[in-house]
């Protein structure tokens, strides 16, 4: 039985193992295998439903009187999936991306990956599909995919970017699929804490399969209530970075995303959270704002009536553009966060958790109280005449 890593920076060991494993749309049973084994060895009761999302349930202590908290994320990244040989060639097959990938794949060449049913990866070259290859799939967002030497493969197949898999320094992480990896590995150390410590906390944590494709899991999920509705959900997520946000400056409350501005009610479990753990440390840092870069797993259930929040990491090189992601001249790399604001994003996850429990939440004065010299100055410079 697989267990969650045990050393000194669990943290970071349990993002590299997930980091090892290709997750494309549709092609998320490997990773879900481990993340299942993950909370086996934790001993938690959890349950896969029709469509392959992992719904995992922690409660303990004395819940009766709270609402569960609702933790999600993706276990899928932007690919490229294998579907037919081309005129009879045994090294060229045509590809169709999976998710928001960099447009400089449809302008020029690019190393990929092929991974077969069996786990062995298969170097490749991505490039534009020309349409004089006569593919019944032709198409100006498809592409051909040749190996090095002819290869039998039985399509389909999933394809992913040949970049630096995993490396971390003091400061930086980086790693080929972060989006959404990072928030995945993120609630595997929040539940092994919830365990560890026998938290009191009501908890339903989400795996989904299948958002770069529209957030496919995670509305299905919603549209079928799978989780209680008086649930407040969790968006774990990497986002790219905009104007405004700084990577290094802590992780982020999103107070939206590019569809959907979040609720109010749900974001003050979050910040209640940050500003207890600041309390306990000065250092703790955080940012709140929109993030507009993309549309993420709480959209799904806004639109079904839940009260959403979310938690994004800043993140760049976002889907693996090394520039905006609809440059054309563009490159692709490994996505990079900053390793503070993921390890301070688990903190405030943990916090969140068992906050409900812990302290009473109390809505924040975002805004001073008007001053009475303030107020003498408005009822004074009234004309007399004009007042009711």
């Amino acid at each position: 039985m697989s267990k969650l890593p045990n050393n000194s920076n669990n943290e970071i060991s349990t993002l590299m193992r997930l980091m090892e494993i290709p997750s494309s749309p549709y092609y998320e049973t490997e990773l879900s295998d481990y993340i299942q084994s993950c909370l086996n060895s934790l001993q938690l009761k959890f349950k896969t439903d029709q469509f392959g999302n992992i719904i995992c349930t922690y409660t303990n202590g004395n819940i009766k009187n709270t609402s569960p908290v609702t933790l999600i994320a993706h276990m899928d990244h932007p690919g490229i999936e294998l579907l037919e040989q081309l005129n009879g060639h045994t090294d060229k097959y045509l590809g169709k991306p999976l998710g928001g990938v960099p447009f400089a794949v449809f302008n020029r060449t690019f190393p990929v990956s092929i991974i077969t049913s069996s786990g062995e990866r298969i170097p490749a070259i991505s490039r534009p599909l020309k349409e004089s290859q006569n593919s019944k799939n032709y198409s100006k967002t498809n592409l051909e995919i040749q190996t090095l030497e002819p290869t039998k493969l039985t399509p389909p197949v999933q394809v992913i970017f040949d970049v630096q898999e995993f490396h971390s320094t003091n400061e930086i992480i980086t790693a080929r699929a972060l989006d959404d990896l990072a928030g995945c590995s993120a609630m595997l150390s929040t539940l092994e804490y919830l365990v560890t410590n026998e938290k009191t906390a009501n908890v339903f944590t989400i795996f989904t399969r299948a958002e770069e494709v529209g957030l496919i899991g995670a509305r299905l999920l919603a549209k079928n209530k799978t989780i209680p509705m008086n649930s407040t959900i969790i968006s774990i997520e990497a986002s790219p970075i905009i104007p405004g946000v700084i990577q290094g400056d802590g992780p982020i409350i999103r107070t939206g995303d590019a569809l959907t501005t979040f609720d109010a009610t749900a974001e003050l479990i979050l910040y209640n959270a940050a500003k207890s753990l600041q309390k306990e440390d000065p250092h703790f840092v955080f940012q709140r704002h929109l993030m507009s870069g993309g549309a993420c797993e709480a959209t799904a259930f806004a639109q079904e009536g839940y009260n959403v929040t979310g938690i994004a990491l800043p993140l760049g090189n976002w889907h693996n553009a090394t520039s905006n992601i609809r440059d054309p001249k563009g490159n692709i790399g490994s996505e990079y966060i900053s390793k503070s604001d993921f390890l301070n994003a688990i903190k405030l996850i943990k916090r969140t958790t068992i906050i409900q429990n812990d302290e009473k939440l109390e809505i924040p004065a975002k805004l001073p109280e008007v001053s009475e010299e303030v107020i003498r100055r408005l009822t004074n410079s009234l004309d007399t005449n004009s007042r009711i």
